[in-house]
């Protein structure tokens, strides 16, 4: 009674469970692993931000290299006007305030440059004046400079451009790294996303095929059972394996469907793409050594390359704080200028206009405020380099158990096959060994579920290797198989 309840029960809930239709389906498309993460490299939402943040870091980059370049400045006020009383100098040396009511026009064309190996600022200008009286006896009147070449050197100060321009070519260089990695950390994703569905489809099929093999035994067992050579028992032991199976296919298609959708979203495709993937069994064969992932490693990932830029910026610190006791600064400038109440007359005789000192500013009290901004900034100097040792070290290790681990699941990978071989051949022969009535059914369905964990296994190990594949080549940035570094072609723009 136990058992014909429990073979309704099963019915019921074969007959109520949802299932996809095959021919509603979208047509299938056939797909690699190596496709796959192609696809992801340039669809994902995740491949977009991780260009989008490369993207910032390059145009930054940009910014910093255009304020070494000379550049094309143009200042002008078209028109002021002013109406107020002044104070003013009379000619016997009196001051007395005076009713003022002009107007004024300016231009100035300028080109500077910032000279980089000194920190100082050149710069070669032209520019023009006009000013109209309006009260009393209206004037008109013109100033020139037609040329006038200026240069400002800070002395013994904190030159920003010189540190800027060994931190941002390193923090650029960072960024494309880090771009390349995002790229790598993006396809172990799709590895996950990818075996997630293969495995997926690997059950729906083997249930699908278990299904008709269990249907195959209920009728030879049911048979045996009208020739005597079997109980009731056996047959309903057989029916109620076929139902099982039946409801395994069933929970097998949803699932299948339910890994589909998740790895369409992941590649940026439709939500109802229907992928049919290849097994991967086809697996990057190569030489993984320490000394070789170690080099690559120091050289290529943008977390070691941070190492000496953190200790660039600690140095930059330092020199801040020793450059803000005081300014000393030089300050030239050399030109023509002439004044005259006509514009064609006013660049016509030009007279000499320059100018030059040297300014200093020196607090001759500070309470030690320059000491103690200097030891603040040497003794965070000092933490940065330890940390920086302590990370060095940390990162080696960690690279040597990325290593550890890839070779590892390279020998897990092949026992995997083995064993997946051996459990399906002993299961083909339990079940032709059945059939001939020389084995009884609690052995085939050992065997059936031997062969449904080899299978599982050696799917897991499969996604574990190129787990382990992709995570080697993110942790170094090396293409151990081309035996080249990972590159992108990505300008940015």
């Amino acid at each position: 009674m136990r058992s014909t309840a429990l073979i309704a029960a099963l019915l019921l809930t074969v007959a109520a469970a949802p299932a996809l239709a095959a021919d509603e389906a979208a047509p299938a498309r056939r797909l690699t692993l190596e496709q796959a993460i192609a696809i992801s490299h340039d669809n994902s939402p995740s491949a977009l931000s991780a260009r989008h943040r490369y993207r910032g870091s390059y145009w930054q980059y940009v910014t910093f290299r255009a304020e070494g370049r000379p550049s094309l400045d143009l200042s002008t006020t078209p028109v002021s006007v002013f109406h107020s009383i002044t104070r003013q100098t009379l000619p016997d040396g009196r001051q007395a305030y005076v009713p003022q009511t002009y107007g004024t026009s300016y231009a100035s064309l300028s080109l500077n440059k910032l000279i980089g190996w000194t920190g100082g600022h050149l710069s070669v200008s032209t520019d023009l004046e006009r000013t109209q009286g309006f009260d009393g006896d209206p004037y008109t009147s013109f100033l020139a400079h037609p040329v006038s070449i200026t240069y400002q050197q800070p002395l013994f100060a904190h030159d920003p451009h010189k540190w800027a321009s060994k931190v941002e070519p390193r923090r650029y260089a960072e960024a494309r790294q880090q771009y390349i990695e995002d790229l790598e950390a993006i396809s172990a994703n799709t590895v996950n996303y990818y075996f997630d569905l293969l495995t997926a489809q690997t059950a729906l099929a083997d249930a699908i095929h278990d299904d008709a093999i269990t249907d195959t035994v209920y009728a030879a067992a049911r048979k045996r059972v009208e020739d005597g050579r079997a109980t009731e028992v056996e047959a309903l032991q057989a029916q109620l394996a076929h139902l099982n199976a039946n409801l395994r296919m069933t929970r097998a298609r949803l699932d299948a469907a339910s890994k589909q959708q998740r790895l369409a979203n992941h590649l940026g495709m439709r939500e109802d793409a229907n992928f049919e993937l290849v097994p991967a069994i086809v697996v990057p064969r190569m030489e993984v050594d320490f000394p070789t992932a170690l080099e690559q490693a120091r050289h290529n990932r943008p977390y070691a390359m941070s190492f000496e830029r953190q200790l660039i910026e600690a140095d930059r610190a330092v020199s801040e704080a020793h450059a803000t006791n005081g300014l000393t600064s030089l300050y030239a400038s050399y030109g023509l200028n002439q004044t005259a109440p006509q514009i064609d007359q006013v660049y016509q005789n030009p007279q000499k206009d320059q100018q030059a000192f040297l300014r200093i500013e020196f607090p001759l009290l500070d309470w030690g405020r320059e000491k103690a901004r200097v030891s603040v900034a040497e003794s965070n100097r000092e933490v940065v380099r330890r940390q920086v040792e302590q990370s060095r070290s940390d990162f080696d290790q960690d690279i040597f158990l990325r290593v550890s681990q890839f070779q590892i699941q390279a020998k897990q990978l092949e026992i995997a096959a083995l064993a997946d071989s051996v459990a399906q051949r002993r299961y083909r022969l339990a079940r032709g060994r059945y059939m001939d009535g020389r084995l009884d059914l609690n052995s085939v369905q050992i065997a059936q579920n031997e062969k449904d964990n080899a299978r599982r296994s050696y799917l897991d190990a499969q996604r574990s290797y190129w787990w382990a594949y992709i995570d080697v080549r993110r942790a170094t940035l090396y293409d151990f198989e081309r035996r080249i570094p990972l590159t992108v072609a990505f300008d940015g723009r």
